[in-house]
């Protein structure tokens, strides 16, 4: 008899190993609508739709050519559990490793692209100025 592990299985293991590279926390934001101005205008507030979720941030620096002159331009990076609910319109508004210390001290980020896989989604992040 062979013991060959089942698809389950292997999603399982698969999903334990991305979850203990999620050696960060982070709390995500959602712009919703909360009223109207005097003048009928629809006014809007940032809320938590999630706290303290295990998250991987990384930030990827690259030399690019722009005209005659190079620019260093950052890509950053968040990896998330595959099904958190995070969209392109959402805010990273803290980022810290697992004791609290801040990891980026410019924050809230948004949230620029969305990429979902079987085990995990990964967000592309811009600063906000």
């Amino acid at each position: 008899m062979t013991n060959l592990l089942t698809q389950a299985e292997i999603i399982s293991m698969r999903d334990e190993v991305v979850n203990t590279q999620l050696n960060h926390l982070c709390s995500i934001s959602r712009r919703s609508q909360v009223g109207e101005d005097p003048g009928g205008q629809p006014t809007y507030e940032w809320a938590d739709i999630a706290t303290l979720e295990p998250c991987h941030y990384w930030k990827e620096v690259e030399t690019e050519i722009v005209g005659p002159q190079n620019a260093v331009v950052a890509r950053e990076r968040l990896v998330l559990q595959a099904l958190i609910d995070i969209s392109e319109q959402d805010r990273i508004t803290s980022l810290t490793d697992t004791d609290g210390t801040n990891i980026v001290a410019d924050t809230p980020l948004d949230v620029i692209e969305v990429e979902r896989a079987q085990n995990q989604t990964v967000c592309v992040l811009k600063q906000i100025s």
